[in-house]
């Protein structure tokens, strides 16, 4: 809980982006750009990650972003702390200070970019956007 100076309280509210990369009991994912993308309709500020896989494996992703068009793989906002798995089947970052461009506004489109995969089948990408 947020309180302000008159006294008012103000829980913040939050809201979700996932993507989902390939499908349980398919071919293993590859590297590349994912043809999933999620375009935001609301105000934010990203404040965390998480990302699960099936079945257990190694991949990591990077998280493009780009207004009002298709992002490209130039267009990261990771930085050095990318959604990762490393022989796991679920880790997260919900406190992130490395990325950049962390403002989410009404028509940014987000889209994946897997710079390495081992072994995972599907995958859930979910950023954490704390709504103002």
């Amino acid at each position: 809980m947020i309180v302000s100076g008159s006294g008012v309280s103000i829980t913040p509210s939050y809201e979700e982006i996932k993507v989902n990369i390939g499908q349980k009991g398919a071919a293993p994912i590859v590297t590349g750009m994912s043809r999933e993308h999620y375009v935001a309709t609301y105000h934010g500020t990203i404040v965390g990650w998480a990302i699960t896989g099936y079945p257990s494996g190694s991949i990591v992703v990077d998280i493009l972003k780009k207004y009002q068009d298709l992002p490209q793989a130039w267009d990261t906002i990771t930085g050095s702390d990318p959604p990762t798995l490393s022989s796991q089947d679920l880790n997260s970052n919900l406190q992130i200070t490395a990325w950049s461009d962390v403002y989410v506004r009404p028509g940014d489109v987000f889209g994946i970019n897997i710079l390495s995969v081992t072994d995972v089948e599907h995958a859930v990408v979910t950023l954490q956007i704390m709504q103002h």
